[in-house]
């Protein structure tokens, strides 16, 4: 429900925007944006990341939702004025819990930062005065830099590795203002490395976590 939310509350805005420009003269900014093929940027993202469980003989585990965070710097090249390619660095803060015999005394959170490195193909609708439509999707890398879980010996995490890779894909909108360019967007990461390390943990092969993130980015260029 909560990604139907934030794809709702992304659509209704785009749809506003839209409809403004349509009712009235609009001047042009960046007219010529596309003459060059590569732009700088940063970027905010706010997250809400978990864990995604497979634990097909262990007790009943969850992972609930959790809100972090990233800022970055970020470089596109465009080979025209339809596909992009995107890069660059971001840090990032989550904070990703467990629960598990159903029990909030058995929870355990997991405090860590991130240095990720995406890599996303990116496709643009035709420019409508100040504005476009674009998908992406790609892949990221991630490094673990630092971490503080509230578990203290031999516990959950102890087991968890501390690189990711992800599949990234996500829909946003271009706005063009007088002195920038505005991106929000929405991004999902599914995890294809399992984070459990089956010879160092209190479930031995039983146990199956994969990040699981949804984003939502601006970016301003």
């Amino acid at each position: 429900m909560k990604k139907i939310g934030y794809s709702l509350v992304f659509l209704l805005v785009c749809a506003n925007i839209s409809f403004a420009q349509s009712k009235k003269y609009v001047q042009v900014f960046h007219e010529y944006y596309d003459d060059k093929p590569i732009h700088f940027g940063f970027q905010f993202g706010f997250v809400q990341a978990r864990y995604f469980v497979s634990e097909p003989i262990t007790p009943h585990i969850i992972s609930p939702s959790n809100f972090g965070f990233f800022v970055g710097g970020n470089v596109n090249y465009a080979f025209n004025k339809y596909f992009e390619a995107k890069s660059g660095i971001n840090v990032a803060l989550y904070e990703r819990r467990i629960i598990y015999g159903n029990a909030y005394e058995n929870e355990k959170y997991r405090e860590s930062t991130w240095i990720e490195f995406p890599f996303l193909m990116k496709f643009r609708s035709v420019r409508r005065k100040n504005h476009r439509a674009f998908i992406n999707a790609g892949f990221k890398v991630g490094l673990e830099s630092n971490k503080k879980d509230n578990t203290t010996g031999v516990n959950e995490f102890d087991g968890v590795n501390q690189t990711d890779f992800t599949i990234e894909y996500g829909f946003g909108l271009e706005i063009f203002n007088r002195f920038f360019k505005l991106s929000p967007e929405i991004r999902f990461s599914n995890g294809l490395v399992n984070l459990y390390d089956k010879e160092n943990n209190l479930f031995g092969n039983n146990l199956n976590l994969k990040s699981n993130t949804i984003s939502l980015i601006l970016n301003f260029e």
